[in-house]
């Protein structure tokens, strides 16, 4: 899958996590595979990561992308995409050099929308947690190329191009 073809589909799950937020008032992280099957059809498949499960949710997306490559039915993956609520660092509407929303006393909330192929090619979209009287609403929020990481997404990556031992 090239950054064309990424962009397109995180978008498109973009367009849903909006739907979604604007119907529940909050979204649950979500990742979604793009798989090539032996038999060459492409599928997609999601895995909801269960808010119990945020603090051990490195291990999980590596022994997922682990279990994914031992599995003989799929071929290989094309794209992972993820949809979460998170914090926002201040400066990353100002270009600044962002530091970590938890050390950030003027953070936000927000949505993000993130897609990784295997190559490493990356498509972010983030929107902000606007809130007007009893409503919430997403605003989309601009920022540099390359100004945010997918560490979560790499950890997926990395269980599933080589084997991970978790005590």
């Amino acid at each position: 899958m090239n950054q064309k073809q990424l962009k397109v589909e995180v978008n498109k799950l973009s367009k849903t996590a909006v739907r979604v937020f604007r119907r529940d008032g909050y979204l649950k992280t979500f990742l979604v595979i793009l798989p090539i099957f032996q038999d060459k059809k492409k599928g997609s498949g999601v895995v909801n990561i269960p808010d119990e499960m945020i603090e051990h949710r490195k291990e999980l997306l590596q022994k997922l992308g682990e279990n994914i490559r031992q599995d003989p039915k799929v071929k290989d993956i094309e794209a992972i995409m993820m949809m979460s609520e998170i914090f926002i660092g201040s400066k990353i509407q100002k270009g600044e050099k962002a530091i970590l929303p938890s050390k950030d006393p003027h953070k936000k909330e927000g949505v993000i929308v993130a897609g990784m192929t295997q190559k490493g090619k990356q498509v972010v979209n983030i929107f902000e947690i606007k809130k007007w009287w009893k409503f919430k609403f997403l605003k989309k929020i601009d920022f540099k190329k390359g100004q945010i990481e997918q560490p979560l997404l790499k950890e997926f990556w990395k269980g599933y191009q080589e084997p991970v031992s978790i005590a």
